[in-house]
């Protein structure tokens, strides 16, 4: 367990993360809970106690939670991108992992004597030292500010660091799934369609449409189909993507059997055309004219006068 008894949070951050806003009030609060856990954490920002991922049941009972509470929030959340995940399935929080690297560079350089970027530049005066006794006591004047906290004095936001994902990154595949179904309800119901938060499952049916070779587009054509004639039909809207589990994969092999080519039975197309000698092909075209005069038949190379059966025989 760490020793700082507090961090920094900045209350505007977190109320306009996007991903976090699209969780319940539910998610939201285990969250918070999550974090706290984290930063006790041996290692900072992460989800682990005395080293290892706690289970279901264990993070249940600390959160006062149902273990079934817990599962459908932790779904949500990991459902909207809030928590970073490492390749061992260990949640983290990437903010608190960036201020920890932050911390840690800033002591370095408070070692070496200041931020190097700037060392040099401050004016005389500013900030001066301050200045000890030899018996090792520092003087009345420079008491408050040797003992004033530095991170408590400003509220300035800090600068941003490079993150693992860019700012202007797109979201997941499967957040904008859900994006586009919960656009299609509102264009189709209104108002009335607009969900206050996703279904607990409707990450796992977004990735295995998508698994299924589905797009983000089509998806979004096909939900606005389906709800258009549930609206018809005077039913309301769907309540998650659980709805199109088998409406997507349907509609896919309809696609796929449209644009196969038609096969019929007993018939092989003929790979080449037939060779012929000079007098096979005369043969052949005399056989060809005469049928089509028998039978009446216009024809540009066999019967190009388009005479008629009847003054074929006359």
């Amino acid at each position: 367990m760490r020793t700082e008894p507090w961090s920094k949070f900045y209350w505007a951050d977190w109320r306009s993360d996007t991903n976090l806003r699209m969780c319940s009030l539910g998610a939201r609060g285990l969250w918070m809970e999550l974090l706290g856990i984290m930063h006790d954490s041996s290692e900072y920002g992460h989800l682990l106690i005395n080293g290892k991922a706690p289970t279901d049941q264990q993070l249940a009972v600390m959160c006062g939670a149902t273990v079934g509470e817990l599962r459908k929030c932790r779904a949500e959340l990991q459902g909207a991108g809030v928590p970073g995940i490492n390749k061992d399935g260990t949640w983290f929080s990437r903010r608190m992992v960036r201020d920890l690297q932050k911390r840690i560079r800033d002591k370095e350089n408070g070692a070496k004597g200041g931020n190097p970027m700037v060392k040099g530049s401050v004016k005389p005066g500013v900030n001066p030292p301050v200045e000890v006794s030899d018996k090792g006591e520092v003087k009345e004047g420079d008491k408050a500010r040797a003992t004033r906290d530095p991170e408590a004095r400003s509220q300035k936001p800090e600068e941003k660091l490079d993150r693992a994902v860019p700012e202007d990154a797109a979201p997941p595949a499967s957040i904008q799934v859900i994006a586009a179904f919960d656009a299609a309800r509102v264009e189709v119901f209104g108002e009335v369609g607009r969900r206050e938060f996703p279904s607990a499952d409707d990450c796992v049916f977004a990735e295995r449409f998508l698994a299924v070779g589905a797009g983000v587009g089509w998806l979004k054509s096909l939900f606005l189909e389906r709800m258009a004639k549930r609206k018809q039909a005077g039913s309301g809207p769907p309540d998650g993507l659980k709805y199109f589990e088998k409406a997507v994969p349907e509609a896919l092999q309809r696609i796929a059997t449209a644009k196969a080519p038609p096969q019929i039975q007993g018939f092989q197309p003929r790979e080449k055309p037939v060779e012929r000698t000079p007098e096979q092909q005369a043969e052949h075209d005399a056989k060809q004219r005469e049928w089509h005069l028998r039978m009446g038949k216009q024809h540009p190379v066999y019967n190009p006068e388009g005479i008629t059966a009847k003054e074929a025989c006359a």
